[in-house]
């Protein structure tokens, strides 16, 4: 298994949506639970919140502390836009650590027409490369990209979801499509499975479909690329719906 260039990433989007504060603390106290099989121990890599609203030091390390960060941040639970990092914000000797972003944007109504109305993506950064720092090997990720893909479609429910390089992030068509990564599930609303080409990991799952390149591969970033080209030329994905689970206006 090589090593990939650039960040490796792991997100969804999907179409209009608005959830309740609650289901938002929820969905993040999941993801981060889900998370803790790449290593991650919360008692020694805290998560943080990103805002002007809150303290930087704070560690979110109880359900109370993140209730009230994220009550905070978003203005008493009118707005959907919160970043969490595990980085030590207050300590820049500590920043040559590995860490980890989660970026949400998330509790928009209604689709738009130049990207994903929602979105979640978490980025495994390596730090500043500090001696003895291992930071997040590709190869760690990737032999747990299926099931992390899966995480991600069942704690935030997207019409799509993937996990790949920063490098290797592939053009989509403008407008709001899915990305394509190393590791992808699409939801039938977005394709329909039997137009999807051959891929070496091919399973349903949750009223989608998951596939991917071989990581073991002898080259699987070709194989990444030409297998996001083969699916954006074929002109198969349609857009996220405006509204999740509603059909869009003919």
């Amino acid at each position: 298994m090589i090593e990939m260039a650039g960040k490796m990433l792991l997100g969804g989007v999907w179409g209009g949506r608005v959830d309740a504060f609650d289901l938002h603390v929820s969905m993040v106290q999941e993801c981060w639970r889900r998370l803790a099989y790449l290593g991650l121990d919360p008692t020694v890599a805290p998560w943080h919140i990103i805002s002007d609203e809150c303290d930087p030091s704070l560690t979110l390390d109880t359900p109370e502390r993140l209730i009230d960060a994220m009550d905070l941040a978003s203005f008493g639970g009118r707005s959907g836009l919160y970043t969490f990092t595990t980085r030590d914000l207050t300590d820049f000797s500590k920043s040559f650590a590995p860490y980890m972003n989660l970026n949400v944007f998330i509790n928009h109504p209604r689709g738009r027409a130049n990207g994903p109305a929602n979105t979640v993506q978490i980025r495994f950064e390596p730090g500043l490369g500090a001696t003895g720092q291992v930071g997040w090997p590709a190869s760690h990720i990737l032999a747990s990209g299926n099931q992390m893909v899966k995480d991600i479609v069942d704690v935030w429910h997207p019409e799509s979801a993937y996990l790949c390089s920063s490098a290797l992030i592939c053009a989509a068509p403008s407008g709001p499509h899915p990305i394509l990564g190393l590791v992808n599930w699409l939801s039938d609303t977005v394709v329909d499975p039997l137009e999807l080409p051959r891929t070496h990991a091919r399973e349903r799952y949750a009223g989608g479909t998951l596939i991917g390149v071989d990581p073991d591969g002898p080259d699987p970033i070709s194989d990444t690329k030409e297998l996001a080209s083969s699916i954006y030329d074929a002109k198969i994905l349609k857009p996220l719906p405006i509204i999740q689970g509603q059909p869009d206006p003919a």
